[in-house]
Parts: structure tokens; sequence; C-alpha cells
């Protein structure tokens, strides 16, 4: 039954998100709801949709877009 529900959903695992936030002084990437930085590569990859979407309504952030990423 466990095996079932999991198999409904195999996608979701093999993305990971992360959030874009566009200022006055330029495109920054969110490292948690507090922090952002300049580099895509310093990003923290958030594993669900929801967590990323949770640190663009805890940041408060009004310009912000959630990128999608395959892995590797």
């Amino acid at each position: 039954m466990k095996n079932e529900k999991f198999s409904l959903y195999p996608e979701d695992f093999n993305f990971y998100y992360i959030v874009r936030v566009h200022t006055d002084d330029g495109v920054f990437y969110a490292y948690n709801s507090r922090l952002l930085v300049r580099s895509l590569s310093s990003a923290k990859p958030f594993n669900t949709r929801r967590s990323a979407l949770r640190c663009i309504r805890l940041g408060g952030f009004s310009n912000a877009e959630i990128i999608t990423v395959k892995r590797n």
C-alpha cells in the first residue's frame, strides 16, 4: 500500500527548486528567508516546491519566482 502511494509521484524527486528574487539592486537568490545571495551556486536548493513557497512567504519577497531544476 505504501509503495503504491509512493509510486504515484516519482518525478517530484527528480527536481529541486531555487528561489530567485528581483530587487532594485539586481537579481538575488534565496539561501533562506532572511539571507539573499548573488551567486546561483550559493543558493539553497529546496527539495519541495512547498518549502520554496514557505521561504517566499516568510521572507516577504514581493518579486520572487521559483526556478525548477532537474537533478543529474
